[in-house]
């Protein structure tokens, strides 16, 4: 069967690179070293020829034209420039990238080898070419890594995870042992096997490249016996290639080109060596696509006006009934909508949505003056498959955008957690190589969504968890460089700043859905960088509300914290510190009589609250934030079960704490003889001066409850504090003034009188001072004593 891509290798190539190529495998193929394209269509002709007849190897004289002289024969490897070309294909279509691949085993040390200065302007078929020429083992090598790169790129691979998340074994003898758990293995199926693994090992990933052989297979060949030439069959024996790869975090797959119900036996006596474990482990189920969002005429493509692309059009729809599988109608049309069809032809108003499946379709995409100037495309996507990946990488890039876009590929849900574990970097920034836990095609899907972000100006990355910095240096060609320090041992990974992948997680999306799902008022404020938001105002008592990152190391954070309104609620990204402090609350207070002044239902991390699920995107679980406030309200102001005293209402003991406490302040103020600024420091001190100068909210509501004792009224434990908030609040009446007169007077914590001493008396001068004039308008209000 002939390479159906072989024209078009042909014609990528160099007219001296493809005689070289000619040459290696006998074909007899020649273009003129001056010729300035190779004709690819032409040789393609000749190449379908040989094909034709059906042999591997064609043995030819090639001094036909000279009888009288000895017969030299060429043995054309028609069978081994096949499978060439097969390999060159796939190495360069696949979905990884080839070169950053041979750059990966350049730095392993294993082989030496240097590229052409130009080498960066070649096709992608002409540097796999020079590879091939200049070094076949590198060559191999090359290969079979970039096919284990490519797992998603083949039905062929089979995955497997929860296995014990450590290395696997990688020397001599366990090689040796793996060759004979082959061969053991296919001795039924291929008699006289023998085999040879090599394996190569990238950060967490081990990969084991095993070639087996068995008996030999004969097929008709031309053969020389005697000095004459007969047909007869000859041995013929085409290497089986199997590629496994063992993860340490807990991951194997495997691929060959074997029967279906070999895989799982063979992975499990694999794993056995590997790892000593014989215990069970799960197949990962292959990509399926859910098409449910297709039978919606009004469906909501996402488009982004930065893609320059027109509204998708559905051209081409597949369906059947629910009940009955087996039979599909197929709709095509690519002038008129789709919809509208079957609107005209099936009455689709009388089809719910529930009573049709969707199988396959086929979507149009028109680019609109896009500066990579991709052209029009259509794909067909069925729930198994996708034809995504035979479009140029233009195409397909912004086609698997689309298709993550609308939830035709479905990711499980996560947590924020995840997305923050996968970002270790101090600088919420991560290279595409060490996201642990997120599958490259949820990056993506991130991505599209806008949590996270590509950058190339991250100065670190992560390994195993631990965070490097990256150097920038000047490489010999002149071009920036990446140099990332990636172990305690010195090693070093280099790589160009263009290959180098890197997200940054987005925290905007974060901190508007808790602004949303709150539903907090004010816009969001970025007071410290990148480091802590002020999202607004929520719930009726209107607290503060924050979003933080790096609270436990940033002292900056902490000292900003301490600014902040005490009752505020903040939302920390990561771990709190050990003692939290917002305002003047700390976490510390103990004490069974302060209950109101503790922080636990004021703090929450914020990634334990927030989910990512493919349908709304991040989900903040408001309700949990709510439910516990409610409950910290009740337990701090809850009433007396029974027939025992009833609870004021919060109007009722706002007044009650605002008379007994103007009272007492303007008692001592009058007591203390206070003077107008200016006059004598030294007043004449009235006796009557009251014990206790500093007081405790406490002592405050004991008094007062004493007092309503016999009324069955009952003023609450945290009736201050909810009076603090209201004085707070209320910027036109007194509330500033009794707000004034709490913090220089009233203590959370009991003190020693200093009834009659000259600081306490000065104490109550300089505040009069302050509020001289608010204190002589609550005085024509308020009667002394009242």
């Amino acid at each position: 069967m002939a390479n159906f891509f072989a024209a078009t290798i042909f014609n990528s190539l160099s007219p001296a690179r493809f005689n070289a190529l000619s040459e290696h495998f006998h074909l007899g193929f020649s273009v003129p070293e001056d010729a300035a394209k190779v004709p690819g269509d032409q040789i393609d002709l000749q190449w379908r020829a040989m094909l034709n007849q059906g042999k591997n190897v064609i043995r030819e004289r090639t001094n036909a034209d000279e009888p009288d002289a000895k017969p030299v024969y060429v043995e054309r490897q028609v069978g081994a420039f096949q499978d060439f070309l097969q390999r060159l294909h796939n190495l360069v279509t696949g979905k990884c990238d080839a070169m950053r691949v041979a750059k990966d085993l350049l730095e392993g040390g294993e082989v030496e080898f240097e590229f052409p200065p130009d080498f960066e302007q070649w096709t992608g078929y002409e540097k796999g070419v020079h590879v091939f020429l200049e070094n076949q083992e590198f060559w191999e090598s090359l290969c079979d890594l970039a096919q284990s790169r490519n797992c998603d790129a083949s039905r062929l691979w089979i995955e497997y995870n929860n296995l014990p998340p450590r290395p696997p074994k990688v020397d001599d003898a366990d090689l040796r042992k793996l060759e004979g758990v082959m061969v053991m293995f296919f001795s039924k199926t291929r008699p006289k096997t023998t085999c040879h693994i090599h394996s190569y090992i990238r950060k967490t990933q081990y990969n084991y490249f095993a070639t087996i052989r068995d008996n030999p297979k004969y097929r008709e060949m031309f053969v020389e016996e005697d000095g004459k030439e007969t047909v007869r069959p000859a041995p013929f024996v085409p290497p089986l290639r199997i590629i496994f790869v063992y993860d340490e975090r807990g991951q194997f797959s495997i691929y060959g080109e074997m029967d279906k119900k070999d895989f799982d036996p063979l992975a499990r006596e694999l794993v056995k060596v590997l790892v000593d474990y014989d215990g069970a482990f799960d197949r990962v189920p292959k990509k399926e696509y859910c098409l449910e969002a297709l039978k919606d005429r009004n469906l909501d493509w996402k488009v982004e006006a930065a893609d320059c692309i027109e509204k998708p059009q559905v051209c081409a729809l597949t369906i059947s009934p629910v009940d009955d599988e087996n039979m599909r109608l197929a709709l095509s049309n690519r002038k008129r909508n789709l919809y509208d069809c079957m609107d005209d032809y099936l009455q689709r108003d009388r089809l719910s949505n529930e009573s049709i499946m969707v199988h396959a379709a086929s979507i149009y995409i028109k680019p609109v003056n896009h500066p990579a100037n991709i052209k029009p495309f259509t794909f067909r996507i069925t729930q198994t498959s996708c034809g995504l990946k035979n479009l140029g990488d233009g195409q397909r890039e912004l086609g698997e955008k689309y298709v993550r876009k609308m939830g035709f590929v479905r990711f499980p849900d996560i947590s924020l957690s995840d997305i923050i574990r996968a970002v270790k970097s101090p600088e919420a920034v991560l290279a595409g190589n060490y996201a642990d836990g997120l599958s490259p095609e949820l990056m993506h899907h991130l991505e599209d969504f806008g949590i996270l972000e590509q950058t190339s100006d991250s100065m670190m990355v992560a390994e195993e968890g631990v965070p490097y910095e990256v150097t920038p240096v000047r490489g010999i060609d002149e071009e920036s460089a990446v140099l990332a320090q990636l172990g305690g041992d010195g090693s070093v990974h280099v790589a160009t700043e263009r290959e180098l992948k890197r997200y940054r997680l987005v925290f905007e999306p974060i901190v508007k859905c808790v602004h949303d799902t709150l539903g907090c008022t004010g816009d969001i404020e970025k007071t410290i960088d990148g480091l802590v938001w002020k999202v607004g105002r929520a719930g009726s008592t209107h607290r503060e509300v924050y979003v933080v990152r790096d609270w436990d190391c940033s002292r900056e954070v902490q000292e900003h914290l301490k600014t902040a309104f005490n009752g505020s609620l903040v939302f920390h990204i990561g771990r709190a510190p050990e003692v939290v402090q917002v305002g003047t609350r700390r976490s510390d207070v103990k004490e069974k009589d302060d209950r109101q002044e503790m922080l636990e239902a004021q703090c929450y991390q914020l990634d334990r609250l927030m989910d990512y699920t493919q349908e709304n995107g991040l989900v903040f679980h408001a309700d949990i934030v709510r439910s516990n406030l409610t409950d910290m309200q009740n337990a701090i102001g809850k009433s007396s079960g029974g027939n025992g005293p009833t609870v004021f209402k919060k109007d009722d003991y706002k007044r009650k704490i605002e008379n007994w406490l103007w009272t007492w302040i303007d008692a001592r103020l009058k007591a203390a003889k206070v003077i107008e600024f200016g006059d004598d420091d030294d007043p004449d001190v009235n006796v009557a001066y009251a014990d206790y100068e500093i007081l405790t909210q406490k002592q405050i509501i004991d008094e007062l409850n004493e007092k309503f004792k016999g009324k069955g009224k009952t003023i609450p434990a945290n009736a201050f504090t909810n009076t603090r908030d209201m004085w707070r609040k209320d910027v036109l009446g007194f509330g500033q003034l009794f707000l004034a007169i709490a913090d220089t007077f009233v203590k959370r914590r009991p003190q020693k009188s200093e009834a009659i001493s000259p600081q306490a008396v000065q104490r109550l001068n300089d505040f009069y001072t302050l509020h001289s004039d608010e204190i002589d308008e609550l005085r024509q209000h308020r009667p002394s004593g009242a």
